[in-house]
Order: structure tokens, then sequence, then C-alpha cells
């Protein structure tokens, strides 16, 4: 029987392995701990909270509030528009935007790769708008409750809405 531990030399005396560790320097010991420890964050992290995140209102005047399962937006203005990073709602959370009336717009642009994913509960006293070029999938236990809803899953029938627009006439601007 063969001794892997012993390679046989001619003449046919073993000889013992010997075999060289590799020192890491602490700069290389620290990145590789931080890499072990952010790769699977990274990835996951986008799963694991899924409501709507990187927002910014770049027309009108909000505030968000952030909590377990639950995003408030509370709007100032008569209308907002908000530029987010991703839009996706799971099963069992909620967005909830609170507006001045009932005619109060929130338009909401989406960034990203990926379509947006609303499987949970989306609510407004007013209304709200949606764009995301990549599409928009609303789940069959998706509740959206707004005192009006538009959803575009590229850009508008106009391109992309420079604000409110009169939905009376049509794209080359007739009657």
């Amino acid at each position: 029987m063969f001794d892997h531990r012993f390679d046989l030399i001619s003449g046919g005396t073993p000889m013992k392995r010997t075999r060289t560790l590799r020192t890491f320097s602490h700069f290389q010991k620290i990145v590789a701990t931080a890499l072990t420890v952010l790769i699977p964050i990274g990835p996951l992290s986008g799963v694991a909270f899924a409501l709507p995140h990187g927002g910014v209102v770049s027309k009108g005047s909000a505030t968000l509030g952030y909590s377990t399962g639950r995003l408030a937006i509370r709007q100032s203005t008569s209308s907002a528009t908000f530029n987010w990073g991703s839009y996706n709602v799971k099963a069992g959370q909620s967005v909830v935007y609170s507006v001045p009336g009932s005619k109060s717009v929130s338009l909401n642009y989406i960034g990203g790769t990926t379509p947006s994913s609303i499987n949970g509960s989306v609510t407004s006293n007013g209304i709200l708008e949606f764009m995301n070029p990549n599409g928009l999938i609303f789940g069959s236990g998706s509740v959206v409750s707004a005192a009006g809803v538009m959803a575009f899953g590229s850009a508008t029938p106009w391109g992309k809405p420079t604000g409110l627009r009169d939905q009376r006439r049509n794209p080359d601007g007739h009657r």
C-alpha cells in the first residue's frame, strides 16, 4: 500500500514531503475578514428588507420614515417627485403615503435594473404614479389603495414626465 505522505525518489528510498506555509500580512488578514463578512450581506440586503430604498425627494417636500416592515411617507406639498433606487414591497409589508388632499400627487421614478415587485400594501389618500423602465409586477396578494393610481412599465406614452400633464390632450397636443 502506498503512503501518500512520502514520495519515492530514485533508488526507492522514501522521502518526506515538506510544505511551505504562506504567511499573510496583518492588512491582508483584515481585508479577508471584511470581505468574508460583507460579501454575503450585500446581495441579501435588498432581499431581506425589500421596502423601497434610495428614496430622494427631487420636487416638493416630504419625509420618509422606516420602521419594521413599514415605510411612512409624509408629503407636505400638493405634488412631490421621488427618485428611488428600487421599489419593492414584500407580502406583509406596507408603504403609506400621507398627502395634503385627495388631488395631491406622489410621482415615483424607480431606477435600478430590475422590475418593481409589489406583493404587500401601498396606500395613499391622494394620487400615486409609478414609473419603472424595467417593469412593475403587482402580485396576487398586493393591495394598492389610493384616490388614483397610474403605473408605467417603461415610460409614459409621451416620454419621461416633467411634471403634471393635462390628461385631456393627446401626445400631438390636440384636445
